[in-house]
């Protein structure tokens, strides 16, 4: 946003992705050219990734190498312990509203849910609206650096 003052309204308006410049339908089977791809082996959240996984990804980068592609180790400058918080934060939130509007509508109490729907209702239901708000402009922010990554 540079160095000025930011719109009031910039940090809660989502990120869009620019209009494609024909039909999705009409890119299958097209010739994608020479394609620029990034790959990581390491986890977003910091958690050991096992061995087969890591070799998997490294061959499939290798393959799209050797077809022309140029294929770097890269990875979007993200904090992605904070994108799980966030989208855990949102998910909990959204099942909460979903579970009270569906007894609203259905005529019916929390029980007619399984256990783990209430379960995650009543983490939703602990959360504060700020919170849910905080993770939401947050979540933004994520948006916008995938999209400076892709």
């Amino acid at each position: 946003m540079g160095g000025g003052t930011a719109h009031p309204h910039s940090v809660t308006r989502p990120a869009s992705a620019p209009e494609p410049e024909r039909p999705f339908s009409q890119e299958v089977g097209r010739d994608p050219g020479r394609l620029r791809i990034g790959f990581s082996t390491a986890s977003p959240i910091g958690q050991p990734v096992d061995l087969d996984c890591v070799r998997a990804v490294q061959e499939a980068a290798k393959l799209l190498e050797s077809l022309g592609h140029q294929v770097e180790e890269a990875a979007p400058e993200i904090d992605g312990l904070a994108l799980a918080r966030c989208y855990l934060t949102m998910y909990y939130g959204q099942t909460a509203a979903t579970v009270a509007e569906a007894c609203r509508l259905g005529g019916v109490d929390e029980s007619a849910f399984e256990l783990d729907t209430r379960a995650l209702a009543m983490f939703g239901r602990s959360l504060t609206a700020g919170e849910y708000v905080a993770s939401r402009k947050r979540w933004n922010d994520f948006l916008r650096a995938m999209g400076r990554f892709h």
